[in-house]
């Protein structure tokens, strides 16, 4: 022992490899009376960075003693462990946790009180140890030991605005269904306490229960094969229903507890569950099976449909008649309460109201549907009217079946391919003019084949398009549809007769009458617009479309009599999501975007005659300007939709109207009117080509009031995207156009690390462009100096170290190499280290001829680095193999001496596959 004391202390790979081969039990009193059981010092940062060994070895010994037979031996060991509660360090608290698994349970539940301990301090422990704790005390009857630990193991909390625990991701439900089984076979009961008690917290924490209830939908399947929905949420709500079925499993007396708690328990998610556990044994708490089923709120709820039907299989039949008859009584009066709503549904997707006919069957379908899964203990009245339900209208999952299998058509697409076009429109007018219920299926297999003979031979049916004119809306509809599938691959090259075609329904609808799902309209004609409106405005689009210049006259008109036609402006909640897209979505939407279409398609013609042209192509269109202008005049919220179709173009506005663009821009931005600013700059922001140089003093207020809102609103991902788009933007202006310096300033000052981290990789794109005879790339260099000079200036380097790290990246991208080392080489210098070590050695390998002696210097002082990841140099190996290699031919003493160094380096820190380049082996 005093050979040891003297020999090997503070030599951490020699104090492993005694307490490695130590297997005596008399080691012990005599390591605890030389203070040898006690915690090392915690090192500091700097000497933790890079690689660690672990710096508890005699943890290992005690590890094998609290394994032994010998009580006092053990004695001993847990006092060595108490006497280390609230530790703080990493490697002591990850070892203790160890050494408590090992003990007998009654033993370790005397230590329960230091795993908590650990737990709460946050000491970094490594998390994945404790559940053999608690398996160990659960399977030795230690219970309540086991589920004092569980809570703070398994504790859930928000992070980046998204459910988290000390698991990393997925392994939370692999850990807690590893403990789950023994508790459930212990103490099932106490265990459902904890455990609801925890999704509780989860259903608050996540937001899916406050002012609305989403926890039904936390789990997919409620039994024994649970399925999550949610990882971490799904993972609890599969341990209650196991610690219940294993409870009245084992005696159904206790169902009557295991339930009545989960029932005071608001959330939607505890009715699913208690509805599948009662199912289990009805008749051991009759009165709690009677009140789950007659629950108005659960009988006709999608949400628990499948457990409701469970226990009404299993509890029904015992009901009094009083119960039996509110239940059958409830669901007959289903369809009535849900009425105003199916018709307002019906009449958005069909553009008409429903029959007597289509009515009937709604009300007798939906009571087939809620009699559906529990329809065996029915009473023989109401399953004879079930039956004959089903046995007209099929059952409940057939629609799912109908959507998957080709729609009735007798007329096939190679069949519409092969025929003369007339000879398909005689036979598409029958099929219509039949118009009963029955045919509506045969109608839109007809519709469908239609399409796809459209779309396959698109020249067949564009030359005669406009013999289409007199079929019902839902044809042409498919018809256009089809036409657009061909624009779309530049394959449609006839577009008169499709102009015609549209002229003629024009005259069918003067301007004036808007078509609305109200509308005197036949059905499907407000989609047979959309269908017309998408094709123009794509077939405008496209470069290589055969639209020639002088339709110009017709192809307006056109576009005016759909603009006054489509009028829907119905919003959905995805325009705080994405203002363009959401705004694309709606009618008034659609045509805006084919005014601008148009200007395109119109500023293109004009161009290929001169650029001064097609620069003033807008200002010609006066009819066009009107449309804008009428649009930008509504200040109501549903002006939020032409000002995001406008600003999502506004690069176009600004290169083909520019001078209608500077003359509107208050209008279209409308300073006063948040969500009309917002509308407009947020579509601009986030999807449109890039940032106009020309308007930066007009748009200089959004740039400012986007960058005050980094330090504010940072939670979702719209926001993170807009910030990253934001840095973009910026960087755009000051690298190729020598703007917005001081705007790009204050934007670093605010920015989060990961948004800046977005910026310098997006910086890569300027450092390799070419473009202005290189000051592009030459002001990207200057913004990556700014950032190096402010970092190596700043009192918090830790907030740009992600950032800067980014340099690595760029050697994978293209940057010019000859300028990136000596960035690298500064950075490392300044206490920064590069990510992608692997992209800098592959570089480095690769260009090893032209400069081997600056090579193997960079490689030295890369991997000299002290906050290095050795997993970073560990996979770089095989580069670093061929430098070393290279370099043993130079005839530089210094180099050298060092590849050796490097090689001893590498080796100290476990990297030894080199060992045999060094000069002593050679």
């Amino acid at each position: 022992m005093n050979a040891f004391l003297a020999e090997v202390p503070g030599a951490f790979q020699l104090q492993a490899y005694f307490y490695n081969t130590l297997e005596s039990k008399a080691w012990l009193p005599v390591l605890e009376s030389r203070g040898l059981l006690k915690e090392p010092l915690l090192l500091t940062e700097d000497e933790q960075a890079g690689v660690r060994f672990r710096q508890w070895p005699v943890s290992r010994y005690l590890l094998r003693m609290a394994s032994s037979d010998d009580s006092a031996t053990r004695k001993l060991v847990v006092a060595a462990i108490r006497s280390l509660k609230g530790t703080n360090h990493p490697d002591v608290a990850s070892a203790i946790i160890d050494i408590i698994a090992r003990l007998p349970p009654a033993e370790a539940r005397d230590l329960t009180d230091v795993v908590v301990d650990l737990l709460a301090r946050e000491t970094g422990i490594f998390p994945h140890a404790v559940p053999n704790v608690i398996k160990r005390l659960a399977e030795g009857g230690e219970c309540e030991s086991a589920l004092l630990i569980v809570e703070p193991l398994f504790r859930i909390f928000e992070r980046n605005g998204a459910l988290a625990s000390r698991f990393e991701a997925s392994m939370f439900e692999h850990y807690l269904a590893d403990i789950v089984t023994p508790l459930s076979e212990a103490a099932p009961v106490q265990s459902i306490a904890v455990f609801c008690q925890m999704l509780l917290r989860t259903s608050t924490i996540d937001r899916r229960f406050g002012d609305s209830d989403f926890t039904a939908n936390y789990a997919s399947e409620i039994g024994n094969s649970t399925t999550s929905v949610f990882e971490i949420p799904g993972a609890v709500v599969s341990a209650i229903v196991k610690c219940g079925e294993a409870a009245i499993g084992a005696d159904s007396s206790l169902t009557r507890d295991v339930v009545a708690s989960m029932l005071d328990l608001q959330p939607k998610i505890f009715r699913r569950v208690a509805l599948h556990l009662i199912s289990l044994s009805p008749s051991s708490a009759p009165e709690l099976a009677d009140r789950l089923l007659t629950d108005p709120s659960l009988i006709d709820a999608y949400w628990c449909r499948d457990e409701y039907a469970r226990l009404a299989v299993a509890a029904f039949p015992n009901l009094v008649g009083e119960s039996q008859s509110v239940i059958l009584n409830f669901v007959e009066s289903v369809s009535q309460a849900h009425e105003e709503g199916w018709k307002e549904r019906f009449a958005e997707r069909f553009e008409r109201a429903p029959t007597s006919a289509e009515h009937r069957e709604y009300q007798l379908t939906t009571v087939r549907d809620l009699y559906w899964s529990w329809c065996s203990v029915l009473p023989a009245e109401t399953k004879a009217a079930f039956d004959a339900t089903v046995a007209e209208f099929g059952g409940r999952d057939d629609w799912k079946e109908r959507l998957t299998q080709p729609r009735r058509s007798p007329l096939t697409t190679a069949e519409m391919q092969e025929q003369p076009v007339e000879e398909t429109i005689s036979f598409l007018s029958s099929a219509a003019s039949q118009g009963t219920s029955d045919n509506e299926g045969l109608a839109e297999g007809l519709a469908s084949n239609l399409r796809a003979a459209v779309s396959a031979s698109p020249v067949l049916f564009a030359s005669q398009a406009d013999k289409f004119v007199y079929l019902t809306p839902i044809f042409l509809q498919h018809l256009f549809e089809g036409l657009l599938n061909a624009a779309v691959d530049s394959r449609l090259q006839s577009w008169d007769k499709v102009l015609l075609l549209i002229e003629r329904l024009a005259e069918r609808s003067p301007i004036g009458i808007k078509v609305s799902a109200g509308s005197d309209h036949p059905p499907h004609w407000a989609s047979m617009c959309r269908a017309a409106a998408e094709l123009l405005s794509t077939g405008l689009r496209v470069a290589e479309s055969s639209m020639a210049p002088e339709h110009e006259p017709r192809i307006q008109n056109l576009v005016i009599w759909l603009h006054s036609t489509l009028t829907n402006a119905k919003i959905t909640t995805r325009f705080a999501e994405n203002v363009y897209f959401a705004a694309r979505s709606t009618d008034r939407g659609l045509v805006v975007e084919l005014c601008v279409s148009f200007i395109f398609w119109c500023s293109r013609n004009d161009g290929r005659r001169s650029t001064p042209l097609a620069r003033g192509t807008l200002g010609r269109m006066e009819n066009i300007q009107q449309v804008l202008d009428s649009e930008l005049a509504d200040r109501s919220p549903n002006g939020r939709i032409p000002r995001a179709i406008i600003g999502r173009h506004l690069k176009w506005f600004f290169y083909f109207g520019e001078d209608w663009l500077r003359q509107s821009i208050v209008d279209l931005f409308q300073p006063a009117i948040t969500y009309l600013r917002n509308a407009a700059w947020g579509a601009h922001l986030e999807a449109d080509a890039g940032p106009i140089a020309e308007l930066f003093d007009e748009l200089s207020p959004f740039y400012g009031a986007e960058i005050a809102r980094l330090t504010r609103d940072m939670g979702s991902e719209k926001r993170r995207r807009a910030q990253r788009r934001l840095a973009e933007y910026l960087l755009v202006l000051r690298a190729w156009r020598d703007t917005a310096d001081s705007h790009l300033r204050s934007f670093y000052e605010s920015a989060s690390p990961d948004v800046r981290k977005h910026a310098m990789w997006f910086l890569a794109h300027a450092l390799m462009s070419t473009e202005d005879n290189g000051a592009v790339a030459m002001r990207a260099r200057e913004v990556w100096a700014m950032r190096l000079q402010e970092a190596l200036a700043s009192a918090q380097p830790d907030t740009f170290r992600e950032e800067l790290g980014v340099i690595g990246t760029w050697f994978s991208m293209g940057v010019d190499v000859d300028w990136l080392l000596p960035q690298v080489r500064a950075l490392l210098k300044g206490g920064f280290t590069p990510t992608n070590t692997f992209a800098i050695t592959d570089k480095l390998a690769a260009r090893a001829d032209l400069d081997i002696d600056l090579a193997i210097t960079v490689l030295k002082e890369l991997v000299s680095f002290p906050r290095h990841e050795r997993w970073e140099i560990s996979s770089s190996i095989g580069n670093i193999r061929t430098l070393l290699l290279r370099a043993r031919a130079s005839s530089s003493p210094l180099t050298a001496k060092s590849v050796d160094e490097i090689i001893s380096l590498l080796a100290s820190t476990g990297d030894g596959d080199l060992l045999d380049l060094h000069s002593d082996q050679r």
